[in-house]
């Protein structure tokens, strides 16, 4: 594939079967203080519950195995039987299939992962690039005023709730892998994303 194809190449959220609950999680490191989000959401995409919350001072990795746990605690006490579950963090996600040396930062975190995984009447576990998780990227965002997990119930902040709405039209983004790596940058595929810009 040429560097043009593979910046034209397509990316978005997709939604998991209807009998599925689908959590997206992700993390972010400014500064020295890390901040979460994760989301957890039905089949049509709609959000059942999004979470976020400041761990302080800690590594990008750790931070996103943190509050992939607090995702799957949730979903655990919601009684949710059927997982996918997904991040930008390859580390995490290979850890957890035993496709790469675990971590010593965050072996107990894994250790943890696998024993609540194993409470669920079936997960998946999947690497996504950045741009088909910046639902999870938005709530992340919110993270920094709250020193606890704090949890929408029948509610979303605006800027996710706009994030969500790209979603909703199954639009998605032009993928720039040289940037995947760096702060998100996107390109929306419609006329749309200035509608929403403007009611950010």
């Amino acid at each position: 594939m040429d560097n043009q194809s593979r910046r034209n190449t397509i990316t978005k959220w997709h939604p998991p079967d209807v009998e599925y609950h689908k959590i997206n999680f992700d993390g972010s490191v400014i500064g020295i203080s890390a901040v979460v989000g994760f989301i957890i959401r039905y089949h049509n995409g709609h959000p059942l519950v999004p979470g976020a919350r400041k761990l302080g001072h800690n590594t990008i990795t750790v931070a996103e195995a943190l509050i992939a746990k607090d995702a799957l605690q949730l979903a655990k006490s919601r009684n949710l039987r059927k997982i996918k579950i997904e991040g930008d963090s390859k580390i995490v996600i290979e850890a957890i299939l035993r496709k790469c040396n675990v971590l010593w930062r965050i072996r107990a975190i894994i250790e943890d992962l696998k024993w609540l995984a194993s409470s669920f009447e079936s997960i998946s576990w999947n690497h996504i690039y950045r741009e088909a998780n910046f639902v999870a990227y938005a709530i992340t965002s919110y993270g920094h005023g709250l020193e606890n997990l704090h949890v929408w119930v029948g509610c979303t902040p605006l800027v996710v709730s706009n994030a969500l709405l790209f979603d909703f039209r199954g639009l998605g983004y032009c993928l720039d892998p040289i940037l995947h790596h760096r702060p998100m940058q996107l390109r929306p595929l419609s006329e749309h994303s200035s509608q929403l810009s403007d009611e950010k």
